[in-house]
């Protein structure tokens, strides 16, 4: 049998990880929607009335892993373009993977300053959506 490079090790233990996440994710799910923790409170929601721009991202993760794309998008779009971009990653790495590629974890510098731009678009985006036109898709604000 092949031995596994440490870059193929990392992928395994990573995806493993992620997986014991989303089984065990339901449990914090419901512990956050069902006592009071810090965890349960967006401090720019209770001192501002504004989302941060990763409100509604329990929620959403919940969505999805029940495979409801509109209600997480709904949610929070960010959070689910991020979920499919790295996933769109982990299966490009897979198939590297599988084919025997030795490194697998050079994500493009270009990709980070992508996402906290869109970031930060999006949160301006949903603050301009919800004083401008009263828009709240969350609910939790009206």
């Amino acid at each position: 049998m092949k031995r596994l490079s440490n870059d193929q090790k990392t992928f395994l233990i990573l995806n493993l990880v992620l997986f014991a996440g989303a089984l065990v994710y339901p449990i914090y799910h419901y512990w956050v929607f069902h006592f009071n923790t810090p965890f349960s409170h967006c401090f720019l929601k209770e001192w501002f009335g504004i989302y941060c721009p990763l409100c509604g991202g329990t929620r959403c993760l919940y969505e999805l892993l029940h495979f409801r794309i509109l209600s997480a998008l709904s949610y929070n779009a960010y959070v689910v373009f991020a979920v499919a971009l790295f996933l769109v990653w982990d299966v490009a790495t897979l198939i590297g993977f599988l084919r025997g590629r030795k490194c697998f974890f050079r994500i493009p510098k270009w990709v980070y300053v992508f996402l906290t731009v869109l970031l930060f678009l999006f949160f301006a985006l949903r603050t301009v959506l919800l004083f401008a036109y009263g828009i709240d898709p969350i609910g939790d604000l009206s």
